[in-house]
This record gives structure tokens, sequence and C-alpha cells, in this order.
């Protein structure tokens, strides 16, 4: 036994004389697949696509005209079906309602004789319904696939805190660290400056997993020795590392990073656990274009990949 045909439907706007001369079209042969629904306004055909979507609105410019052009503005707002407008020829008319938001036109001798050149339109208008559905399904699938790989992510790096870096804040601590510094920086002024670190560690350093094991717990060593007792250190990203400089302008977190880049790599020369060391900073300080955990964290992170992009280019 065959399976039954899966119909088509078409919203048919048009005054009543129109509906009357096309309407008989839709019992031909050729359009046999499509389920016809009439509209006699457009209120009536607006309402009908928000209440039940059909796969294609056609609309005789007849009713158009009658209901005047400025009532087709919400065209271009519905994505629920491609729009075929029947005309006479008016060619000022069919213009308009292109620019409002129709997607096709066909004259309306043409549909009147010649079903299956209307039956083609509908399936190609169909068709492209159908396009721009699974485009929205697959851009908002897409959307939500990045929301939950960034909440993933951000659950691993606080979860996570990495080899030898127990000893170090969490992201979690270091962020509510740095929104407590802004909100006092806002509050009562000074200076207040964030540092974003990344270290390329050799082959020789990673664990055999590809994780910079033994290399981020020296680091961690090295840098918690050196730095203020008011500065506050810790993880950033999976293999990163965030310190908190208050009371630091951006000369001062310059000079920081450049005594941290030279102790870093000078020790790890002179270390035989594993080779040189290549250190990256991104330095953001307050000011009134970042006054944000957001804007300073922003530039910061632009100012690191640049810095990193800068040392790739060179070493090829």
């Amino acid at each position: 036994m065959s399976e039954p045909i899966q119909r088509r439907r078409v919203l048919f706007a048009a005054t009543e004389p129109a509906r009357a001369e096309c309407r008989p079209l839709f019992h031909a042969e050729s359009l046999r697949d499509w389920e016809v629904i009439d509209a006699d306004s457009l209120e009536r055909a607006r309402f009908l696509l928000q209440l039940d979507p059909c796969d294609v609105l056609v609309l005789d410019c007849s009713l158009y005209r009658s209901g005047g052009s400025e009532d087709l503005s919400w065209l271009a707002g519905q994505r629920r079906a491609p729009v075929l407008v029947l005309d006479d020829g008016d060619a000022e008319t069919v213009a308009d309602a292109l620019r409002q938001g129709a997607h096709y036109w066909m004259p309306r001798e043409l549909a009147r004789h010649h079903a299956p050149v209307l039956a083609a339109m509908l399936r190609q208008a169909a068709e492209f319904g159908d396009l721009q559905r699974r485009g929205q399904e697959t851009s908002e699938a897409l959307e939500d696939t990045r929301r939950q790989v960034s909440r993933l992510v951000n659950l691993l790096w606080e979860a996570v805190p990495g080899e030898g870096r127990a000893r170090w804040f969490t992201q979690r601590h270091m962020l509510e660290r740095l929104e407590e510094e802004v909100i006092r920086t806002q509050r009562y002024g000074g200076p207040l400056a964030v540092l974003l670190g990344e270290v390329d560690a050799p082959a020789t350093a990673r664990n055999v997993r590809g994780e910079v094991g033994q290399a981020a717990t020296w680091i961690v060593d090295q840098i918690s020795r050196v730095k203020r007792r008011s500065d506050v250190a810790g993880q950033y990203g999976l293999q990163g590392f965030m310190l908190l400089l208050p009371q630091t302008n951006e000369t001062g977190a310059t000079g920081c990073c450049q005594r941290l880049r030279s102790l870093l790599e000078q020790s790890a020369v002179n270390s035989s656990s594993f080779g040189p060391l290549h250190v990256h900073f991104g330095i953001a300080c307050f000011s009134s274009a970042a006054r944000s955990v957001k804007s300073l964290l922003s530039r910061a992170e632009e100012q690191l990949e640049q810095r990193k992009l800068a040392a790739s280019t060179m070493n090829n």
C-alpha cells in the first residue's frame, strides 16, 4: 500500500473576485499536492500565518492595493512563509511589494491559464522556505552548542586546577578578586593593573598528555617567590595565569612584566629540568575606557594574543 502524499499548504490571500478566478486552479492535477487556505484580508492572512504557518503565502495584488501599501510592512518581519505576489502587470505595485518583503512575483494571467507554471513557482518558493528554516535551526543549534561549550570550559577551568598549581587561586577566585578590586578602584580611585601571562614550554617539559605539568609547577614557585605581598596570583585558562597589581599604573605593570619574563626565561635556561621557556604577557590598566572586569580582561587578552602572534611570526 503506497504512503499518502504529504500535502504542502498555501495561504491564498485575495479579494473575493480574484479568489473566484484563481481558486479552481488548485483542483488541477499539477497542484493536487497543495492544500489551499483562503484569507479575504491582509489582517486575516497575518493572523493565520501566526496561528498555523503555511509553506507559501500567495498574495494577490487586488487585495494589496485595496488595503493600502502601508499594510504590507509586516511582510519583511515574518519568516514563516515565502511570499509570492500575483499581479496583472503594474510594475510600480510589484516593485513596492517586493521592497516590503515579498520574495517572488508572477503575472496573474500566467497563473490562471498555466497551472504547471504556478505549481513550479510554488515548489520553488516552498524549497526556499525550507532552506530558510533549516538555516535558522542550524544557527540556533550552533549558538546553543557555543553556549554549552563555553559553560563546560568554564566548569573545567574551575574544577581542574591543573597539575602542580593547587597552591594558586582558582580562576573563579581570581575573577571574584578582580571584581572586588574594580569596585574599590571605581569608588576610591587610584591605579589598577591586570596581567595575563602564558608560557610556551618545550616538549621536554610536557607530560604524556601534552600538559605543561613540570613547567607549570616551577612557574608557580618562581612567581609566588618574587611577587609583592599585595599582588594576587592565580590561574587563568588551562595553561595561563593572572596577576592583579593593585596601586600599579601602566609603567609599573610593564616593568613587572619585564622582570618576570627575564626571571622566568633566564632561570629556565639555567635549569637542567627542561629547556628554555618563552613568556608572553598582556596588560590592561583601569581607565575611562576600561572600567569593568569584562573590558579589562578583553584588553589584556587582545594584547596577549598580539604578543604571541608577533613571537610566532618572528620565530618562523
